[in-house]
């Protein structure tokens, strides 16, 4: 029987073989003198990239930031500068969604300085109310500026971590989070993250070139092992007799929605599945 993977194995062997990449991502200048690594002006300049880079090649967009910079040189310039300007030194580089992006950009420059007197905050919930910050920008953010370790999912993370088998094909981001996070020495948590990212640019692409893979043989897809997805959907609270009103949580983005039983007996749904088809795995799910 083929023994797939552990995430405690898996973190140690790609920390270790992508380590120079990770003190290389983590010790990056963005046009700034080695000097200013760690300051306010880098950590902005870092979120501002993280920002940037989703959904693009990240090599375009370090070329971008730096232009955008060299034009702007600090948040009060970004909060000055125009959508137009700043989706010009996008598009000439090929960074993808720039009219959504120059806007978050002007924006966040603006809330820093109106709202953190230009200072660039580490909370998860300060950061992530900003527009285009998501999770995975607040935790890489808090990982690599400001030294507090997080697992960040992004796009590789998804990927790898669902074709080795470590989670199911469904699994939400905050699932696939908390499992590699388990048992991980925190310490080691940033480089985890950034790993992923390496390895799949190297290897586990989104055709993976399982010949070239050192773990084919403990990975899923690789050893050709099939791995069944979990039940992503729960029941939260199953016997809520008096309303009638059950919630349950499904899909990846781990949405509520609301199964309601009639005094009848009839059940009803609130999600789209249901106002479209008249049925629902929720409603399936409360009736078992």
């Amino acid at each position: 029987m083929t023994k797939l993977i552990s995430n405690k194995a898996l973190a140690r062997k790609l920390t270790a073989t992508f380590a120079s990449q990770f003190t290389s991502t983590k010790n990056r200048q963005f046009g700034l003198p080695k000097s200013k690594i760690g300051s306010n002006d880098w950590k902005f300049r870092r979120l501002i990239t993280n920002v940037m880079v989703g959904g693009s090649n990240e090599d375009n967009v370090l070329i971008a930031v730096e232009l955008i910079f060299e034009k702007y040189s600090n948040m009060k310039g970004i909060a000055t500068a125009t959508v137009p300007a700043l989706v010009k030194i996008m598009n000439a580089n090929h960074v993808r969604f720039s009219s959504n992006k120059a806007k978050y950009i002007i924006k966040i420059a603006s809330i820093i300085l109106r709202d953190h007197k230009g200072k660039v905050p580490s909370d998860r919930d300060v950061l992530e109310a900003m527009p285009g910050v998501g999770r995975h920008v607040a935790s890489t953010v808090r990982s690599l500026a400001f030294d507090m370790p997080s697992m960040s999912v992004d796009l590789h993370v998804r990927r790898i971590a669902k074709r080795i088998g470590l989670v199911g094909d469904k699994a939400s981001d905050l699932k696939i989070e908390n499992v590699l996070s388990k048992d991980i020495d925190p310490e080691l948590l940033s480089a985890y993250s950034r790993a992923f990212v390496e390895f799949g640019k190297a290897t586990c692409s989104h055709t993976p070139q399982c010949g070239n893979c050192s773990i084919k043989s403990q990975c899923a897809t690789g050893s050709g092992v099939a791995v069944k997805a979990p039940k992503t959907i729960r029941v939260l609270k199953y016997k809520e007799l008096k309303t009638g009103k059950y919630p349950v949580v499904a899909g990846s983005s781990e949405r509520e929605y609301i199964v309601t039983v009639s005094t009848a007996g009839i059940p009803s749904c609130n999600c789209k599945g249901y106002r479209f088809r008249r049925t629902c795995s929720h409603i399936t799910k409360i009736a078992a």
